[in-house]
């Protein structure tokens, strides 16, 4: 039937008992509205044409795209759970060939509809993580997942934002700069993984060469490392004046703290065969060298003296650690090397020595014949003169070649056991040298990976604008394609908007190399990396840290929530005036897990993300689909947002995409009409034989 304006309870699908159950419902107060609502009301300016939606990603997605027009949608986000070959259940973007992409493209065209991309769900990184450590085929897999999406992007869609989680690897929430955004009484900090996580954080460190995780820290962890004697205590300990000279002989002076050896000249901690002469604290009562813990603290005093006096560099306590542990490995490796040189060279002197009574015994000299052999042959009354001494010299020869070759193996043996612990010292040495944090490391290989995916990008962007206008289409509906990674869970780097600013930059800065290789200037290159690098930012994935973010001492909920909310909008001032922002996703949580629910039916701070937006100029926003809400998500958004269907004073009433949600779902009003994909086709019709519109 078509629709027309009806008034209340004389609907012509109204069913007898209609009036009964409202009835009924007012004796217990008014009848409950099915969209959240407390908020009151709101306008932003946004509407259909600004605020959009998933299409499902479990449909075929070119009956799902139409299904979403058919509700009336402007903008629209194609998504795919697959990676790799993917199923019914877990589309690809391959799964789409060049006949399908077409016809999604042109549904989109022809429906002035913009569509975008958002590579598989299932990525969750750019740098490559793993057990571990950074691998380089891991993060070729999610490459090339991309890459994948890119190109649908460039054939199937109208261009814009290809958005891919982030997730780049794990770190601990209070270890960061930004977990002390706010001064907690206590000197804690402000945001917290766990309880005590700024107690008991595990602090990893890499190889920068292998991106490997070879070392670090957890901060309650009880440790010992040998008690050096130092400048400050030399004096004492030894009796002796400190020669005021470094181990090059060159005048110096000391620091309280510097290493000295046995003579007190100072040693260069740069170089670990300087360090190889540190001078060990003797315990003479329990005859041991004297050993003492090293705490966190320790190691944060250390690195903030290591710093000041090394201005280029900027080390971390647990970079320091592993550095001093893996130096001292590989001390001890010198030390094994030391110990088995001096063995060889004992038997090097030995075998030389049977050589040469060898030879002498070979001329048929009697003194090159071993002294135990002549006893031996003594006691058996075998020697009498010298006759019977010569007699012993072929014996004499065989027992020096045995000597010889015990030497011989002995030397050998020592040889390759030196060998292979100075081949393990350097090892550890060149290690030592390359240690970096997860996030110095991780940061350069996301770069490295957006750049890479930002170029593709552009590739397309150009073919895509060709091919366009090859055939006489109109280029304004179609926008550049650019990468666009989005805050996700907050167990992991990038969730947090500092990291994600963090990402989006290296990503332009390595981009903006590559192509100033490639003959661009730097003012292109930087103007080129800001249309195809971008970020996603998700108000619901953010809504997440209020979960970390601890509460002021007697802080109730309104005040927290008014705090958190503050906080948000700062970091989205802050991306905006970096020029980062390019994508926006609503979805709505109770601050805890990523539920995609509908906006207004949780505690993000929406109404407010989405109003500084707009304000700020920004119209690109696609609400989420969840779980139980792919068919309400348009009106739910429209409605909580202040979008209107009608202008107001509308002979249909009501101007609130609420009420037409509501009778389609006969929430507390038979429906009107059915819309999207719930209507039936054309040739359905009841009973009556009168067709539904």
């Amino acid at each position: 039937m078509a629709m027309g304006y009806m008034s209340p309870g004389m609907n012509a699908m109204d069913r007898d008992y209609y009036s009964r159950m409202l009835t009924r419902l007012d004796a217990f107060g008014p009848v409950m509205n099915p969209v959240n609502n407390h908020e009151g009301a709101i306008t932003t300016g946004l509407g259909p044409r600004e605020l959009g939606t998933t299409i499902n990603p479990f449909q075929p997605q070119i009956q799902a795209l139409q299904a979403k027009i058919r509700e009336g949608a402007s903008r629209l986000e194609i998504g795919f759970g697959g990676v790799g070959k993917g199923n019914s259940q877990q589309q690809t973007p391959e799964a789409y060939g060049r006949v399908e992409r077409e016809v999604l493209r042109e549904l989109a065209v022809y429906n002035e509809v913009k569509t975008s991309t958002h590579a598989s769900f299932q990525l969750a990184g750019l740098a490559g993580f793993g057990r571990e450590g950074f691998s380089k085929q891991a993060q070729q897999t999610v490459l090339e997942e991309v890459r994948k999406a890119i190109d649908f992007a460039s054939e199937a869609t109208t261009g814009g934002a290809v958005v891919v989680h982030t997730g780049e690897w794990a770190r601990p929430i209070s270890e960061a700069p930004w977990a002390k955004d706010y001064n907690m009484k206590d000197g804690r900090p402000a945001y917290l993984g766990y309880g005590d996580e700024d107690k008991k954080a595990e602090l990893p460190v890499v190889d920068a060469r292998t991106g490997q995780i070879v070392g670090g820290i957890r901060k309650d962890q009880e440790i010992y490392e040998p008690k050096w004697i130092l400048a400050k205590d030399y004096e004492v300990e030894s009796k002796k004046k400190l020669s005021g000279r470094d181990l090059q002989g060159k005048p110096t002076t000391y620091k309280p703290n510097d290493f000295v050896d046995l003579d007190g000249n100072k040693l260069n901690p740069d170089k670990p065969d300087e360090m190889f002469r540190r001078l060990p604290a003797w315990d003479a009562v329990n005859t041991r060298f004297k050993v003492e813990p090293v705490t966190w603290d320790t190691l944060v005093a250390r690195a903030k003296e290591f710093n000041e006096s090394h201005p280029n560099a900027n080390i971390r306590p647990e970079v320091l650690y592993a550095k001093l542990q893996i130096e001292n490995q590989a001390l001890q490796q010198r030390g094994a090397s030391l110990f088995h040189t001096q063995r060889y060279e004992a038997e090097r002197s030995r075998y030389y020595s049977a050589k040469d009574r060898l030879a002498a015994a070979e001329r048929g000299e009697i003194s090159a014949i071993p002294p135990e052999l002549i006893e031996q042959a003594a006691q058996a009354g075998r020697v009498k003169d010298e006759t019977d001494l010569k007699k012993l010299l072929p014996d004499a020869q065989r027992f020096l070649k045995q000597e010889m070759d015990g030497h011989e193996r002995s030397m050998r043996h020592t040889h390759e056991s030196s060998s292979a612990a100075d081949v393990q010292a350097e090892t550890l040495l060149a290690r030592a040298s390359k240690l970096e944090t997860m996030e110095e490391y991780g940061l350069k290989q996301s770069g490295a990976a957006i750049a890479e995916l930002a170029e593709h990008a552009r590739a397309k962007t150009q073919k895509m604008m060709a091919d366009v206008k090859a055939r006489g289409g109109d280029l304004s509906k179609f926008s550049k394609i650019y990468i666009a990674p989005e805050n996700v869970f907050t167990e992991q780097y990038g969730s947090h908007p500092d990291e994600l600013m963090n990402i989006v930059k290296a990503g332009r800065d390595q981009f903006v190399e590559n192509m100033k290789k490639k003959g661009l200037s730097e003012s292109e290159a930087r103007k080129e990396a800001s249309e195809h690098i971008k970020t996603t930012i998700d108000i619901g994935h953010l809504n997440m840290w209020r979960k970390h973010l601890r509460r002021f001492d007697g802080e109730d909920d309104a005040a927290f929530d008014k705090r958190f909310e503050t906080w948000t909008m700062g970091k989205v001032e802050e991306m905006h005036k970096k020029g980062m922002i390019g994508h926006i996703h609503l979805t709505d949580n109770l601050g805890y897990n990523d539920e995609h629910l509908s906006p207004g039916q949780g505690n993000a701070p929406i109404r407010a993300f989405v109003k500084r937006l707009a304000e700020l100029g920004y119209d690109d926003f696609i609400s989420e689909i969840g779980s139980f809400n792919s068919g309400t998500i348009l009106s739910d958004t429209w409605t909580y947002l202040g979008a209107e269907h009608y202008k107001r004073g509308s002979a249909f009433g009501s101007t609130q995409f609420k009420d037409l949600q509501s009778r389609h779902f006969g929430s507390y009003a038979p429906p009107m009409f059915i819309y999207g994909a719930y209507s039936p086709s054309n040739e359905f019709t009841l009973w009556s034989q009168v067709p539904l519109e």
